[in-house]
């Protein structure tokens, strides 16, 4: 946190978005009706996707939910990802 100059709250809100914005991926909304539902731009929801797809395995959302769990918010993700893991 020092490091980056971030806040915890804007930390907390950067993973928030993130898993907001792959859970209507995986819902099936389009990138424009997720940019529009999460008010942010679709360039971030596409750099926000394509970190998700790099990124997209059981050891990522492991690691996703022990941050989630230490930021005192665990979204309701488990440790497996719904599809596309590796």
């Amino acid at each position: 946190m020092l490091s980056t100059r971030h806040s915890l709250s804007c930390i907390r809100r950067y993973i928030q978005s993130f898993v907001r914005i792959v859970e209507l991926h995986e819902q099936g909304f389009s990138l424009n009706q997720i940019a529009h539902l999460v008010e942010h731009s679709e360039t971030l929801v596409q750099e926000y996707l394509a970190v998700y797809q790099q990124n997209d395995s059981p050891e990522c959302w492991e690691r996703l939910v022990e941050q989630l769990t230490r930021l005192g918010k665990a979204a309701g993700r488990s440790s497996e990802p719904k599809k596309g893991a590796q």
